[in-house]
């Protein structure tokens, strides 16, 4: 090994002397078996940057035309197709409870939202009612209809008993025909009035 060091050297200064660099001639000297294995790869490299021939010739492409093609089947399976599956499926089982719980917590929202409407606008109400009883008006009408008050030199009459003067309306209009000529409607009014 010794031996193929200083030849090593030796080739090293060539190739360097032949790239058109003069320097001066170097006095030789012992080498460290690092140095050795440095020049032999700066060597190797320089061959392999150097070479005339490619090591490999580029196949010749042969165009086909679309008519006579065949189509190239896809892949049916892949790795990285799995392991995108894989992937989605820990996602979802993962995620799925804080997504349920989620959604459970937005319908509680809305639905307590929705309370909250309701309850303000019977708020409104009530503020409406009470703003009601500071009028002077509202409350002596209160005063007559709940607790039949009168003001004084008023004199107030309670009607018991028939309430629906409506109805005893409609009894007579059934009672007597409308298209009687008024000689026969008096006569039937005085029928009416001898046999009630």
């Amino acid at each position: 090994m010794r031996s193929a060091t200083p030849t090593t050297n030796h080739t090293a200064e060539k190739q360097a002397g032949s790239a058109g660099t003069a320097s001066p001639p170097q006095p030789r000297r012992k080498t460290s078996p690092s140095e050795a294995r440095a020049a032999e790869r700066s060597q190797l490299a320089g061959a392999i940057r150097t070479a005339s021939a490619p090591f490999r010739k580029p196949a010749e492409r042969i165009i086909v035309p679309a008519e006579d093609a065949e189509p190239i089947p896809a892949k049916a399976f892949s790795g990285r197709l799995l392991a995108l599956a894989v992937v989605l499926v820990t996602i979802t089982v993962l995620l799925a409870p804080s997504v349920r719980t989620y959604l459970q917590q937005q319908a509680e929202t809305e639905a307590l939202q929705e309370r909250i409407a309701a309850l303000q606008r019977e708020q409104d109400t009530l503020e409406t009612q009470i703003a009601r009883w500071e009028d002077p008006a509202y409350i002596k009408q209160q005063a007559r209809d709940r607790l039949f008050l009168v003001m004084p030199g008023e004199t107030r009459y309670l009607v018991k008993g028939g309430t629906a003067v409506e109805s005893s309306e409609e009894q007579q209009s059934a009672a007597s025909p409308a298209d009687l000529p008024w000689a026969d409607a008096l006569w039937a009014s005085v029928e009416r009035a001898a046999t009630d």
